[in-house]
């Protein structure tokens, strides 16, 4: 539990390579859109923040989606944004983020489906969450409580100290 609370406190989240869009989408069209968009181009990607905590243990209403892609696509797929999306780049707001990761490509480590979409690891996503402004630690203690705590085979004490992290 240690080096998990070690990592929530050295990790921050808003060094990614974050670029945001405004697209004409609903939250709820958005993931098989942007799902269609991403596996045509052949991109590999991972949602994560509350779109991710969204297919494994939803709690949080919200109009957010976050995704990661490697490095190297993050221009590809920023262009797949705008033309099959119809996605403007905005410098602040916006719905939809492609995010580049600042520590390479270990955020797709353990990633997997849920809803037919890929999402990063109940780990990643919980210390992606932790410290994410916008309910973030919220929705991190609700995978705390439930996936991250199956995942890690947690007894009830050792979860308590988990939600801790995030309180």
């Amino acid at each position: 539990m240690a080096a998990l609370r070690d990592w929530v406190d050295a990790y921050d989240w808003s060094k990614n390579q974050v670029t945001s869009f405004v697209v004409p989408f609903g939250y709820d069209e958005l993931g098989p859109e942007l799902k269609r968009a991403l596996d045509a181009a052949g991109l590999r990607y991972a949602l994560t923040m509350l779109a991710g905590a969204d297919r494994i243990a939803p709690h949080v209403l919200h109009d957010q989606t976050h995704f990661y892609v490697p490095e190297e696509q993050a221009e590809r797929a920023q262009e797949v944004i705008r033309e099959a999306l119809y996605g403007e780049a905005v410098p602040q707001g916006g719905t939809l983020h492609v995010m580049s990761p600042y520590y390479g490509d270990s955020v797709f480590y353990g990633a997997r489906e849920a809803d037919e979409m890929s999402i990063v690891s109940p780990i990643q996503l919980f210390i992606d969450l932790a410290n994410y402004p916008l309910r973030g630690a919220e929705a991190a203690r609700m995978l705390a409580l439930g996936p991250l705590a199956h995942q890690l085979s947690l007894n009830r004490r050792q979860v308590k100290e988990l939600t801790r992290i995030v309180e």
